[in-house]
C-alpha cells in the first residue's frame, strides 16, 4: 500500500513539474502577458523592438537590443520613467523567472511565439549574478532553453518583468 502511494505521489509531483509553463499565460492585449502561475507580467517583446497590435494578435516588430549586464538593469529604470505599458515597476527578471519561460518542447525559439512573438534565438540577461564569480551573471538561451553564466561586460538581450511572485 505504502509502495503504491509513494508511486501515486511521485508520478503526481513529476507530472506538476513537468507541466508546460507556456499553457499559463494569458494576453493582456497591450504588449504584455501574465503567468497566470506565478502572477509575473511580462513584456511581449525584447527591449528595442516595438509593440504592434494593428494586426491582431500583434507582435513585436524591429531588432531587439542587445546590452551588457548593466546596461540591462538600465533598461528597467528607462522602461519605467516614461511609464513603459503604463507601469513604472518593469525590472530585470531573476533566473528563475526568466527560465520559466522556457518551453521545454520547442526550440530555435524555445519559447512560446504566439505568446512571445519575434524572440530572438540568443541569450537572455537575468538579473541573478553568478555566486562563484561576480563578474558574472546568469543567462538564458532562447535556442535551445539551457543557462550559462557569462562575463557582465558581454552583450545580450533583456525582456523586462513586473510584479507578481518574486522567486528569489
Amino acid at each position: 500500500m505504502k509502495h503504491s502511494f509513494l508511486q501515486t505521489g511521485l508520478l503526481g509531483l513529476l507530472c506538476t513539474l513537468a507541466w508546460p509553463a507556456w499553457a499559463a499565460f494569458t494576453d493582456n492585449g497591450n504588449g504584455t502577458v501574465t503567468d497566470t502561475t506565478t502572477g509575473l507580467v511580462w513584456d511581449k517583446c525584447s527591449r528595442g523592438q516595438v509593440w504592434d497590435n494593428t494586426t491582431p494578435p500583434g507582435t513585436c516588430t524591429g531588432a531587439p537590443g542587445i546590452f551588457t549586464w548593466e546596461g540591462a538593469l538600465v533598461e528597467a529604470t528607462v522602461a519605467n520613467t516614461p511609464s513603459h505599458r503604463n507601469f513604472t515597476d518593469w525590472r530585470l527578471p531573476n533566473r528563475t523567472e526568466l527560465e520559466s519561460l522556457v518551453k521545454i518542447d520547442a526550440s530555435a525559439p524555445a519559447i512560446d511565439g504566439t505568446v512571445f512573438p519575434a524572440t530572438a534565438t540568443a541569450w537572455y540577461w537575468t538579473s541573478t549574478t553568478y555566486a562563484p564569480n561576480p563578474a558574472y551573471a546568469w543567462c538564458v538561451y532562447f535556442n535551445n532553453g539551457g543557462t550559462n553564466a557569462y562575463l557582465k561586460t558581454n552583450t545580450n538581450h533583456v525582456r523586462l518583468v513586473r510584479s507578481g511572485q518574486w522567486f528569489g
